[in-house]
């Protein structure tokens, strides 16, 4: 063999691999693909499908935890943040999504430090949280809360006034921020207009949600009672039974509630009020409803004809609550004079005296009383 044309045929060979390296690397990759498809049976088109699939359904657990968030329920929005962290860990949208869940779910525990939530506070904007746009009306929302709870109620008025001028439809900050003014300073005429503004925006963006008929129809019912000696309260409290009335058909299974359109049905529609009232009791006699968080923990009541507030704490407490509403919707149906009035008052004097037997320590009574200064005021009997 001729040593000049090995070299030469050697040289050559080298040109080629270097004209041609980048060709000869991808037939090379293309071949060790097609190899370790077949021997360990994978599918590259299927592994791509499955990992677009994956982002989708990331990407549906977190607009469905947001939207959770957006509406209150903390802990359902949390469950879906989960799902999305169970198919990629370090989702940062999910995590963040799931941090701001579990704020919202610690600030009701019972064991809950105001100065473990300012230090949260503090920790968010070092975080760079406060900056988040996706979550930053959220955030403010749980600001306000926070505040609400120390009782800062100007910084706490703030932060739901940032919350809405983000989303201006924000229904737990809308709802929130309208209970806002009924337990701020006494009932002025503002407060109450703040308070119907706000569910009036609710109920339009969520005609299902009964938390805006329940808040709409008190507020109403306020401004009825506030102006009882105007002309146009008679159209106010039709008005307030008519958002109860709406109600009627949605599941509600929260007894302050349907205690509360009970209430605000009374004069119109008494009939409406007992089948509400005889509800509550309903749900006071069902273990897996009266488990849950709201209706397990203290109700707070601000009266209505007086600056005091009555907190109803025990089981026997709130079922003395309910008898005593039924009560006096059974002595205003006793007032509307027709055949068969006697019984109806008859009825109430039994169940008021089922109630007193209930109120042992005569705490639950002040509530009857001023709600029967309210009837007197709007539906008077022959002795008020």
């Amino acid at each position: 063999m001729n040593p000049e044309v090995t070299t030469t045929s050697f040289i050559l060979f080298l040109e080629f691999i270097k004209e041609y390296w980048f060709l000869i690397t991808l037939g090379l990759s293309l071949l060790a693909t097609v190899f370790y498809a077949v021997v360990y049976r994978v599918n590259p088109f299927g592994t791509y499908r499955d990992i677009s699939y994956r982002n989708v359904q990331i990407k549906f657990y977190n607009e469905l935890g947001q939207s959770f968030l957006e509406q209150g329920h903390y802990e359902m929005a949390k469950a879906e943040f989960e799902k999305a962290l169970s198919l990629k860990a370090t989702n940062y949208a999910a995590l963040h999504g799931r941090y701001v869940s579990e704020l919202f779910i610690a600030i009701d525990l019972p064991k809950w430090d105001p100065s473990i939530g300012l230090v949260v506070r503090d920790r968010l904007q070092e975080l760079g949280l406060m900056k988040h746009r996706p979550l930053l009306h959220i955030i403010e929302k749980y600001l306000g809360d926070l505040h609400q709870r120390t009782n800062d109620i100007s910084i706490a008025e703030q932060h739901y006034e940032r919350a809405l001028a983000i989303k201006y439809n924000y229904p737990d900050a809308l709802e929130t921020f309208a209970w806002f003014f009924y337990f701020k300073d006494s009932h002025g005429d503002e407060n109450i207009k703040r308070m119907t503004e706000l569910f009036t925006a609710m109920t339009m963006n969520y005609p299902y949600d009964y938390r805006g008929f329940h808040g709409l129809g008190y507020a109403l019912y306020m401004h009825a009672i506030k102006n009882s000696t105007q002309e146009n309260s008679g159209k106010l409290i039709l008005d307030a039974a008519n958002q109860a009335q709406r109600a009627s058909s949605l599941k509600i299974n929260l007894i302050n509630v349907v205690g509360d359109f009970g209430e605000i049905a009374r004069t119109v529609d008494p009939q409406l009020s007992i089948w509400y009232h005889q509800w509550g009791l309903d749900l006071m006699a069902d273990p897996e409803v009266m488990g849950l968080t709201i209706n397990r923990g203290p109700l707070a009541m601000q009266l209505l004809k007086k600056e005091a507030r009555v907190t109803i704490i025990t089981k026997d407490q709130k079922r003395s609550w309910l008898t005593y509403q039924l009560a006096l919707d059974y002595l205003a149906l006793g007032r509307r004079g027709l055949e068969g009035d006697q019984k109806n008052i008859d009825e109430h004097d039994r169940l008021f005296k089922e109630a007193k037997a209930m109120d042992q320590k005569g705490d639950i009574i002040t509530v009857y009383e001023d709600q029967l200064s309210i009837l007197d005021a709007l539906l008077p009997g022959e002795n008020a």
